[in-house]
């Protein structure tokens, strides 16, 4: 019994709204890694993804590009330095709209 008046709802795929406006969605995505050995410790590595598809509860779109040039330090221990580019898009309700871009060298 709930004596205060709260409402407990649960989604079957385990995304529940909260009272504080924040949200959670999950994204089916589908990407890919091209990597290249330029030289004995030089890379050359681009990774991207592509997801959302306005399915479920999730983003209507969402997709990140990664392109970076990696060193070998050691056998473990790779520097890498890259650029990546990342955005979301998704409506919350009809007239609500969000998009965020993100750029970083």
């Amino acid at each position: 019994m709930d004596l205060e008046g709260g409402i407990d709802i649960e989604s079957p795929l385990g995304v529940n709204p909260s009272s504080d406006g924040s949200r959670d969605w999950i994204d089916p995505i589908v990407g890919g890694i091209i990597h290249v050995d330029l030289m004995e410790k030089l890379a050359f590595r681009v990774r991207g993804d592509i997801g959302g598809f306005d399915i479920g509860s999730g983003s209507d779109l969402v997709w990140n590009a990664l392109a970076g040039f990696g060193y070998t330090l050691s056998e473990r221990t790779t520097l890498w330095l890259g650029y990546i580019v990342s955005s979301t898009s998704t409506t919350t309700t009809a007239a609500a709209r969000t998009c965020s871009n993100m750029i970083f060298p």
